[in-house]
């Protein structure tokens, strides 16, 4: 076997819901299935937490939320990501990563479960592991990287995220709390 050149990346989630009723409010969602509505801009807010472990969380709705370390880290090695405040104390943000690659659904398996007419997009999307990803020509070893598709059911979909090789190398030594696993390069 070859070494893998990507990896998933995983974090405990963090006690806590990202959306609001704001986001309700502003039709963040579709209407009949729930689904986040693609292009969505998210405001500023203060999720209410407290407590935060580690520099890296994920909440119950699938949002990856970082604290300021993180944001340096990711800066400093020039990942491709943009933030929302998403707390005030402690200081956390919402990551939204720019690179994007296409998931294998095919190769895996999943599911796409009720088809909603409404706002285009699948209920519920299940995925499979390990995962099989088709990345783009100009793959990065160095770069962090969200699936095209969000997996989870409802409001409460997520992203996948890759790391490649040589950061998931630099973010395991900064950042205990991540986990990862090898991903199937088609």
């Amino acid at each position: 076997m070859t070494n893998p050149i990507a990896y998933t990346m995983g974090v405990h989630d963090c006690d806590a819901y990202f959306y609001t009723e704001k986001d309700d409010a502003n039709g963040a969602f579709c209407t009949r299935c729930g689904s986040l509505i693609e292009g969505y801009e998210f405001s500023p807010r203060n999720i209410g937490k407290r407590q935060f472990r580690g520099d890296w969380g994920t909440t119950y709705d699938g949002q990856y939320l970082i604290t300021d370390h993180a944001r340096k880290f990711l800066s400093k090695h020039k990942i491709k990501f943009h933030v929302v405040q998403a707390n005030l104390k402690p200081k956390l943000y919402a990551l939204f990563l720019d690179e994007v690659f296409k998931f294998d659904y095919k190769a895996t398996g999943t599911r796409f479960v009720d088809y909603c007419e409404a706002c285009r997009q699948y209920k519920s999307v299940v995925g499979a592991l390990p995962c099989e990803f088709t990345f783009p020509p100009s793959f990065d070893p160095m770069k962090l990287y969200r699936s095209d598709l969000r997996f989870g059911t409802g409001r409460e979909k997520g992203y996948v995220i890759a790391a490649g090789a040589h950061l998931k190398t630099l973010l395991e030594k900064e950042f205990q709390e991540l986990y990862f696993e090898h991903v199937i390069i088609d």
